[in-house]
Formats: structure tokens, sequence, C-alpha cells
């Protein structure tokens, strides 16, 4: 698939639209061949998580048969940090807010001019590889099933070879009390995973759940050092918001996140390619090698 040309297409990263007079949400169309073009949609992640972006992306499919668009209500809920404590566990939770933990964030900013720039690629992920890792995972370290997810998260915070620790990025709509699907803007947090906890898909599915709660098995948290190196692989998983836009006599072939948003210096977005298939968009500055099987490159 050609690489797409999205340059001026794409909301400015939240850093560069604070007090700014930048759009916040784009459409565009952006035409690659006679009987092709890309419907490019982007909407800044200051006001917005994917949640809320692909509930409002719905509202372009015009066919009579689309499902009703979902309201969404702008109104912030300021108290919800306090509930999310409870189920992601105090400790972590502050930690999200402490300096340190905002350490990674400037220390990214300011090297990541000077590191080596990630490359991306873009995968169709293979169902067969899926189902090997699941039917291996199946019933081990005290797990009866894990997810696509799980597979795919171990795998990626594996294959980043310069993390320290995993991150996972979650929608906390549906898990904290007050905060519902009608809501719009960002109501997201971020679990971290250790080595341990990420060596294997079950491990992850035990850390997701330990004692029935959205939280890592452990407290020990990374320290000022690993905080301030930026060195963690993150992972987003957008899959579940996956809508299929029908415009007048066009098909939908395609689709992917916007490829120029700014990621992480590791970052891995699972995402639907079509409806029946899942890919992933990789950010890495390791060398791009993949285990048989694995799946098909797109880009």
């Amino acid at each position: 698939m050609k690489d797409l040309k999205t340059q001026g297409h794409i909301t400015a990263d939240p850093f560069n639209a604070v007090n700014r007079d930048e759009p916040l949400l784009k459409v565009a169309v952006v035409t690659i061949s006679s009987e092709e073009f890309a419907l490019v949609f982007s909407m800044n992640h200051a006001v917005a998580d994917g949640h809320t972006a692909y509930t409002i992306y719905a509202g372009l499919d015009v066919d009579p048969s689309a499902p009703p668009l979902k309201k969404l209500t702008f109104q912030r809920n300021f108290e919800y940090r306090a509930a999310a404590q409870e189920i992601m566990g105090r400790a972590k939770e502050e930690f999200q807010e402490s300096v340190r933990f905002g350490l990674g964030f400037v220390g990214f900013m300011i090297t990541r001019h000077c590191r080596p720039a990630p490359k991306r690629s873009v995968w169709k992920v293979s169902e067969e590889w899926l189902a090997k890792q699941k039917e291996v995972a199946k019933d081990t370290e005290g797990v009866k099933f894990v997810s696509s997810n799980d597979v795919i998260a171990s795998w990626w915070m594996n294959k980043s070879k310069f993390a320290l620790f995993g991150t996972m990025s979650i929608n906390l709509r549906g898990h904290v009390k007050g905060v519902t699907e009608d809501m719009a803007g960002n109501y997201e947090n971020v679990l971290l995973f250790q080595k341990d906890e990420y060596a294997t898909a079950p491990g992850i599915r035990k850390a997701f759940l330990t004692q029935g709660r959205i939280g890592t098995s452990r407290e020990s948290l990374p320290s000022y050092l690993e905080c301030a190196s930026s060195r963690s692989a993150f992972i987003t998983n957008w899959s579940n918001f996956f809508q299929e836009i029908r415009l007048p006599e066009c098909q939908q072939i395609f689709h992917m996140p916007p490829p120029d948003d700014l990621p992480f210096p590791e970052t891995c977005i699972v995402f639907r390619p079509s409806k029946d298939c899942l890919g992933v968009m990789l950010w890495e500055r390791g060398g791009q090698s993949f285990e048989p099987g694995f799946g098909e490159r797109i880009m």
C-alpha cells in the first residue's frame, strides 16, 4: 500500500495546540488514483481520546442502515480521578501524577530529536499466529484464557529492546463510577507493567485482573532514572472502535490510524484494517525483526 501524503491534513500535536488558533478536528480527501482516495479524519488528543474521536468519526457514515449516532455529553467529570484510584490502585494512580512520571514526558520531548528516529511499519496480524499464541498460553500460570490484546501486548513489550517497562492505555468508561459511554473528552489512564509481568501473555492477563481491579500486580514502580530515560514500550488498542464508513458509490477497502500522530519512542497501536482482521502500527528504534508467521506487512 502507498505511504499516504497526509502532511497538512493532520491536527497539530497537543503540545503545539495549546493557546494557539489551531483547528482541533480536520477532515480531508487525499487522492490516490483516479479510482481511489483516502478519507483523512484527525482529532487533537488534547480534547479527545480514541473513544470520542471514533464516535464522532462514525457521523461520516451516510448509509441509511447505519446505526443511530451516539449522543455525547461534553460536561466534564472532574471527580473521576478519585474514583479511578479505587480500581487502578492508589499508589499507581498517584504515580501517574507524580514528578518522576512527568519526567518521562519531559525527557521524551527534550531528547526525541537527539535519538535515532523511530521507524514506522504497519502490519496485518495473522489469525493463525494469534490462535497459536493463545493455545500455547491457555490454562497456564493460573489463567484460563488470554485475549488478543494480552498476546500482542506481551509480544510488543518483549520486542521493544530499549524498554525498561511497559505501559498500556485503557479506556475508563464503564470501569470507573461516573464515567459512562456517552462522555466525550479524555477518560483514559495508563497501566504499568514490569518486565516479569509482561514476559508472557498470561502475565499480562494476571496483572490486569489482579484482585478484580484494573491494575498491575505489584506496587514496585519505575524509578526516577527509568522515568527520566523515557524508555517504555507503549501500547494502545483502538480495535474495538472500528467503524466502516460508507459513502455513495464507494466501498471502504482499508482503515488505519493517522500515520503522522506523534508517538512515544516505542509505540504500538492495535487497530482493525477491516472488520474481520487485526493490525498493528509500530514505531520502534530497534531492528524491525519479526518471527515467522506474525503477519503481512502493509507499509
